[in-house]
């Protein structure tokens, strides 16, 4: 088709490209690189443009909010639970070690250090002891 158009000479179908002349429909389809990069654009690109709003969304709305929301149960449940073991936990401990310190005196109060008057006091008590059974049999 091209080596008929050259040989033809300068005529006035030799300034359109054969193809172009023997069948425009196609030549136009080639010309416009088959419509490629306007299929490209209306598919690859607006699904990545789609793709990446919906992400955006989903990173500022949904994603932080979820986060946000776990970190605010944490805070709150870290609050309660310093609550109850300042006021609860430490307080029991503080008490009991408190009544134990006063019970440890009270008893180094009675311990004088002299075996005699432990000796003393365990006659005493075995002594009650048998006046109990005496009186009780």
């Amino acid at each position: 088709m091209y080596r008929k158009a050259g040989v033809s000479g300068r005529d006035r179908s030799a300034e359109i490209d054969p193809l172009e002349y023997a069948q425009p429909a196609l030549f136009r389809f080639l010309a416009n690189k088959m419509w490629i990069d306007e299929l490209y654009d209306r598919t690859v690109i607006a699904f990545s443009w789609t793709a990446a709003r919906l992400s955006d969304w989903m990173d500022r709305y949904f994603w932080d909010g979820l986060v946000r929301g776990f970190g605010a149960i944490g805070q709150l449940f870290g609050i309660f639970t310093a609550g109850v073991d300042e006021r609860g936990i430490n307080a029991g401990v503080d008490e009991t070690t408190a009544g134990t310190r006063g019970l440890g005196r009270l008893m180094s109060g009675a311990h004088s250090g002299q075996i005699q008057t432990y000796l003393g006091a365990v006659a005493i008590g075995m002594l009650a002891l048998l006046l109990l059974y005496a009186w009780l049999a």
